[in-house]
Formats: C-alpha cells, structure tokens, sequence
C-alpha cells in the first residue's frame, strides 16, 4: 500500500539535506537573500496512501519576497523545481505541481507568530489535531488503538515509534540567533529548575520506582499511575506504585524545594 515510515522519512530528510547544500542552493542563497532555516518534520498516516511525513520550513530572508512583483512565485518555483528533479532523479515519481510545495509569504512578527504558533500545533500537540481527508496523526492512532485494540493500529503506532525514535522532529534552530539577538545565555537544567516552575510540575518519582518499572517491562503500571494520578490525586498515583514491589512501601515525601515526591520509604 505504501512505502514504510523509516523509508520514507530517510527519503524526505535526505532529500532536504540535498535541497540545502550545494552550488545551486549558495546561489539561491545569494538570490533571494536567504540567512538560515527552521525545519520540523510532521507525518500523518492516510487509509489509501499510507505514510505521509512532510516538512515545514521558516525561511528567514533579508529582503522582502512578494506575490506582487513575483519574487515570491519565482522563489516558491525554484523550491518546486528543486524537489521535483530531486525525487525524478532518486525515485523516478513526479511530484504533484500544486501541493508538492508551497511558500506562504510571512511579513511580521505576528505573522511569524501565528506560523510557529501552527507549527507547534501541529508537532507538539498533535493529540489535539484530526488530520484532514481521513489522515491521522501518530496520537490519533495511538488512541484509536487504546480504544479499540485494532492489531493494525497498534501496529502501525509501533512502527512510528520505531521510526521516529532518537530523530529530531525541530532543526536549523540556531538560524534564529542570526535573525534575532537573543542576550539571554543558554542555561544548564539544573539551573532552569531553580528558576522555579510554571505550574505544571506536580510532583517527582523516585528514581528506584521507574527503574524497577523498566526493569519489570511494567509500563502498564506507569500508565494507569498517571492515570491515577490525573484522575484522584498523589495517592491514588501512590497506591498503583506500590503494586511495583509489595515488600516496599511507598510513600509521599517532600523535596527540599517543596515539591512532592513518590518514594520508597522503607523495606516492610
């Protein structure tokens, strides 16, 4: 029916890196004004065609491209013209002339906004979103499959895990240093958790308890301990971890920061 989603990801994403490197593209860069670039990837599965992972790109330019004087058509061509005898070349396929790629001109920080705010949506919470034309999203056949037990379903959420698993979905972030002075300095995990927290860290895990859960294959008892969690509270959670090892006790303890933590208190 398809080409599997690791092939077709290597494709897409070695096709990018070609589209990118290059005389053609250094001219290109020179052309238009090109600084850098921001690139995530979104992969949807449809019933008739199967896989279908694409790319979203922030092109940042020093000099304004637009539908009126044709720069942005000549620029959206070239892309178009790119790809096409790239996938020619290495797939002997046409690319489709309309939906194969598209540019969409951005001229302010709202507009900017409004695109990484879609982009976001699409790749962070993609939970949230229902692909269009019967295409679903990786979380929407990860529910599906949860809800009805479909073989294909959990089949095919394992096969995007399997794909997906140690890639970038995010790249060419370091393009936005050279767009926007950013004075702020990098800081290390340890020093972004004493800055405090938003609101959405609402308690820690004993580091025991989830490794004897690795070491268990209980992702089971994970899952329905956040269940737990979101549903009844610290001890509802509590009460399913302690099914991890009976001759544990679990219990409710507090960090030196206040947060509360699940740990193992003592051996019974």
């Amino acid at each position: 029916m398809s080409d599997s989603l690791e092939d077709s990801l290597a494709i897409v994403t070695k096709g990018w890196r070609s589209l990118v490197s290059g005389d053609g593209y250094l001219a290109a860069k020179k052309r238009w004004g090109i600084i850098g670039n921001v690139r995530a990837i979104e992969i949807t599965d449809g019933a008739r065609h199967g896989w279908h992972p694409h790319i979203h790109v922030l092109c940042f330019h020093d000099q304004q491209l637009s539908p009126e004087d044709g720069s942005l058509q000549e620029f959206r061509a070239w892309w178009s013209n790119r790809w096409a005898r790239w996938v020619k070349r290495n797939l002997g396929r046409d690319i489709h002339t309309q939906r194969g790629v598209d540019a969409i001109p951005v001229k302010n920080n709202t507009g900017l906004g409004d695109y990484v705010s879609k982009i976001h949506f699409e790749l962070v919470r993609s939970d949230l979103k229902h692909g269009r034309r019967r295409n679903r999203t990786p979380w929407q056949i990860a529910l599906d499959a949860a809800e009805t037990g479909d073989c294909r379903d959990m089949a095919r959420w394992r096969e995007y895990c399997h794909a997906t698993k140690g890639k970038w979905v995010v790249s060419g972030l370091p393009a936005l240093r050279t767009v926007y002075t950013i004075d702020a300095e990098d800081l290390t995990d340890e020093e972004a958790a004493a800055q405090g927290q938003d609101g959405t860290l609402i308690t820690f895990v004993d580091g025991r308890l989830w490794r004897t859960a690795r070491r268990q294959r209980r992702t089971a008892t994970i899952a329905r301990a956040l269940t737990a969690l979101e549903r009844r509270g610290l001890d509802a959670m509590a009460q399913v971890l302690a099914d991890l090892d009976p001759t544990r006790q679990v219990a409710i303890g507090t960090t030196p920061e206040g947060v509360p933590i699940i740990e193992w208190e003592r051996t019974r």
